[in-house]
């Protein structure tokens, strides 16, 4: 067998954990799991069980799944199963793809329903701790007012919905490319080949204040893969304030704006002091040849400088 080559949906599933920081005030943290493209059938009973082992074994407060459901309308009875036995762990909400559309969405929609799940197509869901509130939404609604003390995600299937929603959300969750099943390389976050087809494919992007999470999927229509895992995405969000509560709790230092550091706070570092006084005695040497005739006529200009005086002054 080929290094990296998956034939089938039987290895066991990958848990890619992630951690975002949305910025609202609250000391509440969320553990959500999403998992998109679970194109089940009446033979993938082991794909369900999969994601079930996956949701009892990480413990999260809701199960996101992203679309593209099932393949065959036979797999109905799976998914209303699969959703019985998450709902067991946590609240589940689902959003339908294109394959369940393809199907008649009202196919997957009626599984998720029975089996104790939620359509996020016929209306909002929400995750409280305490006073703290997260919305989730199936379509893209505008941020309003009332908005500002809760954190909002979407349930997306196609990664280009953020196109649409970065600007009212603080986090979008998607799916859908599979992450090209196949992947030779990857640079600048994103996978490739893939990525030359669809700018999203890749696993994380920051889109004008939101992050784009994007899952390689649980299973595929034709499924072989090469260095590409299937999984679910675990992702841990918390508010500022909680962030701000860890980083004292561990001891690490606070990250500041450079904005909120005086000029000379920025270059205490040991080897900005070392480059400034390396450029320093560079500037003496000239100087001195200048001085004794012995040099080129004229100081050059020293680039790199970041001292007060006009380059090229001694």
């Amino acid at each position: 067998m080929i290094a990296g080559f998956e034939f089938g949906s039987r290895a066991p599933l990958h848990v890619r954990h992630e951690r975002v920081v949305v910025p609202v005030d609250t000391t509440a943290a969320w553990r959500i799991i999403y998992a998109s493209d679970l194109h089940l059938t009446a033979r993938r009973q082991h794909v369900g069980a999969a994601l079930v082992d996956v949701v009892s074994r990480n413990r999260p407060d809701a199960v996101l799944l992203g679309g593209d459901l099932l393949d065959r309308r036979s797999g109905a009875e799976v998914l209303s199963s699969t959703v019985e036995q998450l709902a067991r762990h946590a609240r589940v909400f689902a959003v339908a793809g294109n394959h369940d559309d393809g199907l008649g969405r009202e196919c997957a929609r009626a599984a998720v329903r029975a089996g104790g799940g939620h359509w996020l197509h016929d209306g909002e869901g929400e995750l409280q701790l305490g006073r703290a509130r997260m919305q989730l939404h199936g379509a893209v609604r505008a941020r309003n007012a009332s908005d500002a003390d809760c954190v909002r995600a979407l349930v997306g299937h196609n990664p280009r919905i953020v196109e649409s929603a970065a600007q009212h959300y603080d986090i979008v969750f998607a799916g859908h490319l599979h992450g090209g099943q196949c992947v030779w390389w990857n640079h600048g976050g994103r996978l490739y080949p893939g990525a030359w087809f669809s700018r999203w494919n890749g696993l994380r992007f920051a889109v004008r204040g939101a992050v784009l999470l994007v899952s390689r999927g649980v299973a595929d229509t034709f499924p072989a893969r090469f260095r590409c895992l299937r999984e679910v995405v675990c992702c841990e969000v918390t508010g500022s304030r909680a962030e701000s509560v860890r980083n004292r709790a561990i001891g690490a230092p606070e990250k500041k704006h450079p904005r909120d550091m005086h000029a000379g706070a920025r270059f205490k570092t040991p080897a900005t002091t070392y480059f400034l006084a390396r450029q320093y005695h560079r500037r003496l040497l000239l100087d001195d040849r200048v001085r004794n005739g012995n040099g080129y006529g004229q100081e050059p200009m020293i680039t790199g400088s970041t001292s007060g005086a006009p380059k090229g002054a001694p």
